[in-house]
């Protein structure tokens, strides 16, 4: 059984890195978010376990599929070992190998506009989406949008290469990316002009061979980590949110 020195001795060490570059306050304001990952695929799993190792205190993940063995080269939860587990499942068990005190909280749910407003009475101060539906990711972003949520939406990786073509900027302002192209022309529809963060890439996509959308080990990490470091930073620098969610919540 865990002693309370026992917890003393693993935040001292688990945190020690984190803190020397955030402080305590940081440490505490990330203890305190409950942010959401929408996706747990090649983006959201990097994504995800960045916030896990951050500190993030509760995680909500969301995601239908099971892990098959073709998500082993981009997946971090694609392991042989894996492989059939629901993928929230197989998340969960590696946040907890790495940090057992991070409160998880797993859906395995195919993400639609007839469910998104229910999930987001979760109690979210914070999202990630990383998902692919393009129906489902306009809701998606009109639901988090209209509740202030602050959230950063990740555009495709598919059929990438160059890992310095990866940017950053609001979804009015993106370039070369053809997913991205799409969710603008969609979110216009409904009245959304811009006010959306977006990870994309401009790289020309790489042209297929087959009807296989084919993917590398690095893109949809270096997008699923830099949105997370988006997140986190939200987090750090602006503890407003988390005060007002605590108010909401009393």
């Amino acid at each position: 059984m865990s002693t309370v020195a026992d917890m003393d001795d693993f935040e001292n060490s688990f945190y020690s890195r984190t803190k020397a570059i955030l402080g305590a306050d940081g440490i505490s304001r990330l203890f305190r978010a409950r942010v959401a990952v929408f996706g747990i695929g090649g983006v959201g799993s990097y994504a995800f376990e960045a916030l896990v190792r951050a500190g993030v205190g509760t995680l909500i993940i969301v995601d239908a599929d099971i892990v098959e063995e073709s998500n082993c080269n981009r997946q971090l939860i694609a392991l042989q070992s894996t492989i059939g587990i629901p993928k929230v499942d197989a998340a969960t068990r590696r946040a907890h190998d790495i940090n057992p005190h991070c409160v998880i909280e797993n859906h395995t749910l195919f993400i639609n506009p007839e469910n998104i407003n229910s999930l987001l009475e979760m109690e979210i101060t914070h999202a990630i989406d990383a998902i692919d539906s393009i129906e489902s990711k306009i809701a998606l972003i009109q639901a988090l949008r209209q509740q202030d949520i602050p959230f950063v939406s990740c555009m495709g990786g598919a059929q990438r290469l160059d890992p310095t073509k990866i940017k950053v900027s609001d979804i009015s302002d993106t370039f070369g990316c053809p997913h991205a192209k799409s969710i603008r022309r969609r979110l216009r529809a409904i009245g959304i002009e811009k006010g959306i963060r977006c990870v994309y890439s401009t790289e020309t996509p790489v042209r297929k061979s087959h009807n296989t959308h084919g993917s590398i080990s690095y893109i949809p990490g270096i997008i699923g980590l830099t949105a997370a470091g988006i997140i986190i930073n939200d987090i750090v620098q602006n503890e407003s949110v988390l005060i007002n969610f605590c108010t909401k919540r009393s």
